[in-house]
C-alpha cells in the first residue's frame, strides 16, 4: 500500500490538529508521519499548515474519501492531496504527476 500526503491549512485552534488526527484514524489509515511550520512569537496568522502522510490499513481503503471527511471539520479551510507515484482518483488523470489537487471547503 502506498503513502498518500496530504496538506490540511486550518485555523490553529484548540484540539483542531487532535481532530484531524483523529479523523484519519478512525476512518482506517495509519499516521505515517505529521510536519507543522513553527508558530513565531507573535505572528498574527490565525492560519496554519499541516502536512500529514497516512497510509491505508487495508485495500479498500480510499484516500478521496478521507479528503472528504476531513474538509467537514469546522477548523479546516483547505484539503490538497498531493498526488505520487499512483493516481488516487480517475478525477485526477489528467493532473501531472508531482502536483497537487485542491479542494476548498465552503465557508
Amino acid at each position: 500500500m502506498t503513502i498518500e500526503t496530504i496538506r490540511i491549512e486550518l485555523l490553529r485552534s484548540e484540539g483542531a490538529l487532535i481532530r484531524i488526527l483523529g479523523t484519519i484514524e478512525r476512518r482506517g489509515f495509519a499516521v505515517q508521519g505529521v510536519t507543522m511550520p513553527p508558530v513565531l512569537p507573535g505572528a498574527n496568522s490565525r492560519l496554519t499548515q499541516v502536512t500529514v502522510s497516512v497510509q491505508a490499513r487495508h485495500a479498500g481503503r480510499c484516500a478521496e474519501n478521507l479528503t472528504r471527511q476531513l474538509r467537514k471539520l469546522w477548523d479546516v479551510q483547505q484539503v490538497t492531496m498531493m498526488l505520487e507515484e499512483t493516481k488516487w482518483a480517475e478525477s485526477c488523470a489528467s493532473v501531472p504527476k508531482g502536483e497537487g489537487v485542491t479542494v476548498s471547503c465552503a465557508g
